[in-house]
């Protein structure tokens, strides 16, 4: 974790997290932009106007560095897709507007889905530590479970047969991903906003409504 996260003065505090912030923006786009091999810390003092000392102050490490971008980027998606969630009231229009906001975010923020796509050539080599593959793993299990939820309740409610959520949670993920990518790569027109609708169309059918 950053240094900062020990300062206990609320102002002090404040003034960190505001660092924080200019830090994380500054990685995001240099990250997103170079890869995480081709990124370097002074590249990304420069681009948030701190010497590289400071820079360190807050990050010992690229990796670190590195994983508090992921870990950010995550906690804006999840509270993002909540948000959405919580703004309707229906069980399945819940999951609808989970799906939705979850395509939404990263087309919008297309910065988060290159950083995520470095996260997974560079995991794939393993040159990333284990705690945080831990960390990252446990940002997907948090989204997994706000998903999970909603399913549980439109269970609850009697709008999906009983079924193993959990499941249906990961089979929503996959297709999330999938459609996430092509939007990402530029193959979304506005006939794939029909074809997506007709794919969460399909995978409502899976959860056998009543």
């Amino acid at each position: 974790m950053p240094k900062s996260s020990t300062i206990k003065s609320p102002t002090i505090q404040a003034k960190h997290e505001k660092k924080q912030k200019q830090i994380y923006l500054a990685a995001l786009k240099i990250l997103a932009k170079r890869g995480f091999h081709n990124t370097k810390m002074q590249d990304v003092a420069e681009k948030a106007g701190l010497g590289k000392g400071t820079l360190y102050w807050y990050f010992k490490s690229k990796e670190e560095l590195f994983g508090f971008v992921i870990r950010s980027g995550f906690e804006d998606f999840n509270l993002s897709v909540i948000s959405a969630i919580n703004q309707v009231n229906h069980p399945l229009k819940k999951l609808k507007a989970a799906f939705e906001e979850s395509l939404n975010f990263y087309f919008t923020n297309k910065d988060h889905i290159w950083i995520l796509t470095s996260f997974w050539s560079v995991s794939g080599l393993k040159k990333l530590s284990n705690q945080l593959m831990k960390e990252v793993n446990e940002e997907f299990a948090t989204y997994r479970h706000i998903v999970e939820g909603v399913l549980a309740n439109a269970t609850r409610l009697g709008h999906i047969n009983p079924g193993n959520n959990r499941k249906r949670a990961a089979h929503f993920m996959a297709l999330v991903d999938g459609l996430m990518v092509q939007r990402v790569l530029g193959m979304h027109t506005e006939e794939s906003d029909k074809t997506e609708a007709e794919v969460f169309k399909e995978y409502l059918k899976g959860l056998q409504i009543k």
